[in-house]
Formats: structure tokens, sequence, C-alpha cells
């Protein structure tokens, strides 16, 4: 697969006039593309759900939080927000898609991709006015990064049964940690002698058709986990060549979606031999 970077052929930048409706209009970013923002604007337990709502044409697409080769990673800066302390968004399960040689994961069609507002106990009265100047890739034949303002009054004393119904029904599908009892893949191994990691598989062929790893704090990405006929294992190899055996001992990142939901879970990467114990 390529790895090399895509061109990158222009830069929107689209902005949506400050607003307190739940529903923000549909703003243009690129052809065939448009992104509204959603509030829910009830808050529980301290914190508001809220989300970006796409629509995408044509064949354009957008990433995952791990884009992939070509993929660009969306990045917020929320930092003129007011009476707001953190946003933190929500992943659904992406993709996988080839295209011109690139490996990337990514999100087509219409989809919302939700995120948490996290308000402060004292907000002295004012509404919470969220601000944010988003970054992300907005794909099809080319590459086109998009920035997206945000301007929004949240308004915290009522609740929008219509868009929370469509944030829910989004959230179904963002991976929750994986506590089951029999949660499959309990760690990830290094074959150092392949240069690859492998796991064990699940029981479930969902969760290992639908694996990922990554690496938490880490650039490198892997290919497409395989599993041979007869083989017991399921490979898994990056897509540089580099040497793997430096992340035993670290931490790795699975997520995957089976007939029980989608999960993610944090890993610790062995060396083969603790397989055989």
């Amino acid at each position: 697969m390529n790895s090399k970077t895509p061109i990158i052929l222009a830069l929107i930048a689209a902005t949506a006039a400050p607003a307190s409706a739940a529903t923000g209009p549909w703003i243009d970013v690129a052809p065939s593309a448009k992104i509204r923002v959603l509030t829910a604007d009830a808050v529980e337990n301290g914190k508001m759900m809220a989300a970006l709502e796409f629509q995408l044409r044509d064949g354009m697409k957008t990433y995952w939080r791990v884009p992939g080769e070509s993929g660009i990673p969306l990045t917020a800066d929320w930092g003129k927000s007011e009476n707001v302390e953190t946003v933190e968004f929500l992943w659904p399960m992406p993709k996988r898609a080839i295209t011109n040689g690139y490996f990337d994961y990514v999100y087509d069609h219409d989809f919302v991709l939700p995120f948490e507002i996290h308000l402060p106990e004292q907000a002295d009265g004012e509404l919470p006015h969220l601000v944010g100047n988003l970054l992300m890739g907005i794909c099809g034949e080319i590459c086109v990064p998009v920035t997206f303002q945000v301007d929004q009054y949240l308004d915290v004393a009522k609740k929008d049964i219509a868009v929370s119904f469509k944030i829910e029904a989004a959230k179904a599908d963002v991976p929750i940690v994986d506590d089951r009892e029999n949660a499959p893949f309990p760690a990830v191994y290094l074959d150092k002698a392949q240069n690859q990691f492998v796991v064990q598989p699940s029981a479930d062929g969902r969760e290992n058709h639908s694996l990922i790893l990554d690496l938490p704090q880490q650039n490198l990405l892997f290919d497409v986990p395989q599993n041979g006929p007869g083989s017991p294992l399921i490979t898994i190899k990056a897509l540089k060549d580099v040497p793997l055996d430096a992340f035993v001992g670290s931490t790795a990142r699975l997520t995957y979606s089976g007939e029980q939901g989608a999960f993610e879970q944090l890993v610790p990467i062995l060396s083969i031999e603790a397989l055989a114990q």
C-alpha cells in the first residue's frame, strides 16, 4: 500500500454564525459535503451531548481518530469557549477504505459524530458559549482540508428530544470499554521472527474481521489483520518496515465490533513466549 502523502489541493473555511438553536444551519464545506452542529441542550451529570452531522455525497468521505495513510485527522481548538471545561469526541466504528493505494479509516454518506461538552459546576448564571475552530479532511478524488468554526450558545434548560434521539443513535456505534467476563484479545504478542503482532482470535468472527490495532501516542499504522487458513492466530503487520520489539511492555488499543456491539480495550504487548505459558 502507498504510504506517500497525498497532494493537498485546497483549503476551505466554513463558518456558522453564532446561534442558540439546537440544530445549526447546514454549511457547505466542500463540493458534495455539508456539516451542521447538533446540541441536545439538556445537562446530565455535568455534561451536554452534541454532535457534528455530515452529509457526504459523490464518494466524499472524512476520517476516524486514526485517519490512515492519506487521511487528515480532525483537530479542534475550543480555547475561546466560555463556561465550558472540555470537549471530547466519541468516535463511532469506521469503515476501512483503500483508495488509489492508500489505506484509511473513514466515514461516508450521512453520519453523526457525537461529542461531550463538560460544563463547570458554577457557570455564574451565564449560558455556556461553545466556540471551536476545527480542522478536518474531506476527501474524494482529491483531499480538501477544511476548517469549520463552531459558535453556539447552549440552552441548558431545555432538552431537544429529536436531536437527543439522533445523537443517542450515533452513540450506539461508539465502542465502549470491553469489561465482559469473556472479553476477547487479552493481549497482543510480538512475533519477533516475522516482525509482526499476533492475537488469539475471538469466538465472534465479526470481532476478528473488524479488529483495529493502534498504539496510543504513536503514529505507526497497521494493516488489516489476517487469519490464514488453519492458523490459530490473527497476524497484524505494520504498514512501515520498522522493528516492533521496542513496543514490548507497552500498551496497544484494540477496537472491534461484533454481535454484542462495539468495544475497545487497552491491552499489554507481550513477547510471543508469553503466549505458550
